[in-house]
């Protein structure tokens, strides 16, 4: 009897600890449901004069267009994340090993780096010009994003910040 006790005990308390972590995630999801509210939130964290900032956001589940009203859960989810952000000089396809969007290897000079917060804010203070923005992903330099014949581009003006909102996209559509 006591063995049964025991039992309910650490069952209700898992399912106790179960349900406040499903809270808690429901609650960081419904943050970045709205995603324009997330990136408004994170320009005003901006606290550099000239560079890029942004939010790094991974997207992930079925995100093929709906005909009709979608009831329950939406699939296709949107989640503000913690990675290292990393910025090169301009990074062509052949000065990178492997293919897109997930390089094995950067054969340009690393110019600034850093963390995203939990809402997936990040800043670097940069000199005017040209440069090539990575994500750290999996051990990999994952970037989605070409133009102009460079991975990642991203362009500095003097005395302006960059917006740069980066999406890691596993969805599938």
């Amino acid at each position: 009897m006591l063995k049964i006790k025991y039992i309910l005990a650490i069952a209700l308390t898992l399912a106790i600890l179960f349900s406040s972590c499903e809270e808690e995630q429901n609650e960081t999801l419904r943050e970045t449901e709205n995603l324009e509210k997330l990136y408004q939130k994170n320009q005003s964290k901006i606290s550099i004069k000239q560079g890029v900032a942004g939010t790094l956001v991974l997207k992930e589940g079925n995100c093929m267009p709906m005909i009709g009203p979608y009831e329950g859960d939406n699939p296709c989810r949107n989640y503000a994340v913690r990675r290292t952000i990393q910025v090169y000089e301009p990074t062509s396809p052949e000065d990178a090993e492997g293919r897109g969007p997930s390089f094995e290897k950067i054969h340009t000079n690393l110019i600034a780096e850093t963390e995203t917060d939990e809402e997936g804010f990040f800043q670097l203070g940069l000199d005017t010009g040209r440069y090539s923005l990575f994500i750290i992903e999996k051990g990999k330099y994952y970037r989605n994003m070409w133009s102009d014949s460079f991975i990642g581009p991203v362009s500095i003006e003097a005395d302006s910040v960059t917006i740069e909102n980066p999406v890691i996209d596993y969805a599938v559509y």
